[in-house]
């Protein structure tokens, strides 16, 4: 059996916190949204990627990563990315809504296209270092 890891255990905590947190206020769109929500909307961003940290964590071995897990990973990830990045960027230029970035293309870059996918940079760099976290000596 595997032994538990506290400092884990406290990030996916905080993480669940968090996003119960986030599921429960308005919109940061919501014309009622006061600047206090706001700002706990932006202390509680790193929820998601505490998550992604704790789940790669758990999920490490001591065995090589594959490159070819490694695509796998990251075409079951951009492919839905990146359609429903195309699909927002459509819809605010439809619309004439303003770029996040001020560039469609640095929008899909930073997950910036489609605001619940801020999180998708983050995963998509942890997937590419894989190989290289999956080499380094225990301590």
């Amino acid at each position: 059996m595997t032994r538990r890891v506290p400092e884990i255990d406290a990030l996916k905590a905080a993480g669940v916190v968090t996003i119960v947190l986030i599921h429960s206020m308005r919109s940061p769109w919501d014309a009622g949204v006061s600047s206090l929500e706001l700002w706990l909307g932006h202390l509680t961003r790193f929820g998601v990627p505490a998550f992604l940290f704790a789940s790669g964590f758990l999920y490490a071995t001591r065995d090589p990563v594959p490159l070819s897990a490694v695509f796998r990973r990251l075409r079951r990830i951009l492919v839905p990315y990146l359609l429903a990045s195309a699909l927002a960027l459509l819809w605010k230029s439809h619309q004439g809504l303003p770029f996040q970035t001020g560039s469609p293309w640095l929008d899909v870059l930073l997950g910036a296209s489609f605001g619940l996918y801020y999180y998708v940079f983050v995963i998509t760099l942890l997937v590419l270092l894989t190989p290289l976290f999956a080499r380094l000596p225990e301590s």
